[in-house]
Parts: C-alpha cells; sequence; structure tokens
C-alpha cells in the first residue's frame, strides 16, 4: 500500500511539474510577404499615373524628362473602354474607372500589409521592416512629385503669397494678387482676388519659396510638392518616435508608421496635391510628442 500511495504522489507530482513548465514561446520569423506587398505598392502606383494624367494632365508639366517614363508603365490600360456614344465622355469615363479601381486596389494592398503585421510576431528584422516601410513611401512620394498632373492649384495660391511678399513688397493680408497684373502667376492663381486665408508660419514658408523661385511657375511647383514629400516623411518619423517613446511593441510600431506612411490617400494629397494640411498634421504629431515628453518627465505634476 505505501509504495502505492509513493508512485500515485510521484506521478501527481511529475504531472504539476509539467503543467507548470512555460510554453515553448513562438519563434518570430520575418515576413517576406511584405516584399510582394511592397513591390504591387509601387507598380499600382506608376499605373494610376496614365489615368490621372488623361484627366487632369497640365501642359506645364508635359515637357518633363519624367512624364514619358511615368507613363509608360499605365500606356497598357484601354484608352476608351466604349462605356456611351460620346466618344470624349466615354473616355473621360474610363480614365475615372481606371483611377477609381487602381486607387482600390492600393488600398487592398495598403490593407493586406498592415493585416500581416497585425497577425505576425514581426520582432525580427524591425529595422529592416521600418527601413522597407520608408523605401516604400518615398518611391511613391517621388513618382506623385514628378507626375505630370495637376489635381489641384493650391501650390499657385501659396505662391502667389509669396509674390505679394517678396517680389511686390505688399501685405497679403490687405493685398491680393490682382492688383498686380503683371505678375507672371496670376493667371494660375485660383485666389488671385482674395486676401491670404493662412496663418505667418506658413506665409513665411510662401515667403521663402518665391526666394527660391523668383518667377519661374514650375520651381514653384515642384517647391510644395518636394515640401509636401518632406513633410510627410517627416510625420512618419514622427508616428515612429511617438509610438516608441508611449512604449508600444514592435509590432503595433510597425502597424502605426505603415497606416500613416502608405496611406494612399495621403500620399496623393501631399506629394502630388501639394497642400499644406500635410504640414498642419507635423504640427500636431509635434504637440502629441512634446505632450507624451512632458507627461513622462511629470512636468504636468510640478
Amino acid at each position: 500500500m505505501q509504495n502505492e500511495k509513493l508512485i500515485t504522489s510521484t506521478r501527481h507530482a511529475s504531472k504539476d511539474t509539467s503543467s507548470s513548465q512555460p510554453p515553448t514561446p513562438t519563434v518570430s520569423r520575418f515576413p517576406w510577404q511584405f516584399f510582394p506587398l511592397m513591390g504591387a505598392f509601387i507598380l499600382l502606383t506608376l499605373a494610376v499615373v496614365a489615368p490621372l494624367n488623361r484627366l487632369a494632365g497640365t501642359t506645364l508639366l508635359s515637357s518633363l524628362p519624367s512624364a514619358s517614363f511615368l507613363l509608360t508603365f499605365g500606356a497598357i490600360l484601354p484608352v476608351d473602354l466604349h462605356l456611351t456614344a460620346n466618344q470624349h465622355a466615354s473616355q473621360v469615363n474610363t480614365d475615372s474607372i481606371e483611377f477609381l479601381s487602381i486607387m482600390a486596389l492600393l488600398f487592398i494592398i495598403y490593407a493586406c500589409s498592415l493585416l500581416l503585421f497585425a497577425r505576425k510576431l514581426v520582432n525580427r528584422g524591425y529595422k529592416k521592416l521600418l527601413l522597407l516601410i520608408w523605401i516604400g513611401a518615398v518611391i511613391a512620394g517621388l513618382i506623385y512629385v514628378l507626375a505630370p498632373s495637376l489635381l489641384s492649384r493650391d501650390a499657385f495660391v501659396y505662391a502667389g503669397y509669396g509674390r505679394i511678399i517678396i517680389a511686390h513688397g505688399a501685405n497679403p493680408y490687405y493685398t491680393p494678387l490682382s492688383a498686380f497684373p503683371r505678375d507672371p502667376l496670376l493667371p494660375l492663381d485660383d485666389w488671385r482676388k482674395a486676401i491670404a486665408a493662412y496663418g505667418p508660419l506658413w506665409l513665411l514658408i510662401c515667403a521663402f519659396s518665391t526666394l527660391v523661385s523668383g518667377s519661374k511657375v514650375l520651381y514653384y511647383l515642384f517647391f510644395f510638392r518636394f515640401l509636401g514629400l518632406f513633410m510627410h516623411l517627416c510625420n512618419i518619423a514622427l508616428v515612429t518616435v511617438i509610438l516608441s517613446k508611449w512604449g508600444r511593441s514592435p509590432r503595433t510600431v510597425l502597424i502605426g508608421t505603415l497606416m500613416y506612411a502608405w496611406n494612399p490617400l495621403m500620399l496623393l494629397e501631399s506629394c502630388l496635391g501639394a497642400h499644406n494640411d500635410t504640414t498642419m498634421v507635423t504640427c500636431l504629431l509635434l504637440g502629441i510628442l512634446l505632450t507624451l515628453h512632458a507627461e513622462q518627465d511629470r512636468f504636468t505634476h510640478t
């Protein structure tokens, strides 16, 4: 009896010991599936240039050396699907369908990339993945910067403010660009009869654009497009720093960084539209980072 009790207790002890052992940690593997997703994202960004150019192309950018190269990849897309009897309307509808379809595909690739990071452990190769996110954002951004299309002429509105300050020595809060009928940017400024609608910090940037660009119209467009790309990249860095400083896991940092960096509309509006909203987002993110820094330093508790 004593031997049986001893054997039983030994079995229970070994069972307890095995159950108390920590589970085998899951091996973190580099998500190689990210490479084809990144390639598809860049190729689709290239493909969208052709229908975008047919919808909103401009002679101002048609002579660029990069124009023919960027339009080559999308040349395989049909120009007219014969959707209506009117040829012009049919071509416009065709280009609109192609543009919206490619943008939808870009969002699908974007969502699949986020889902890949959400489902996999990405502690391994964290820095390489961050680098790939940056490479994808830079390439896609440069494609939009050099694209021979013009969805918005806001860049020339900003340039008009700079011309008023530097070239004409006037105050844009009181004087519109239409007060100077010989200014070369006047025909391109959609707000030429309106006074400045932005704060002094943005007007300083506009004034600097005139110091750099002078009276060359094309220079202004590239100034604000490259500024949009630069601020977009600054925002990517700020998102990464904020999440890291917040103590988030590497996977969360990658998801948050990718969520901003590869957003197709953010890239389109920042780098092709050259809107100043990207700079406003930079100010917001800087405010969040400074608030987080002050909170961690217990600045708010003193």
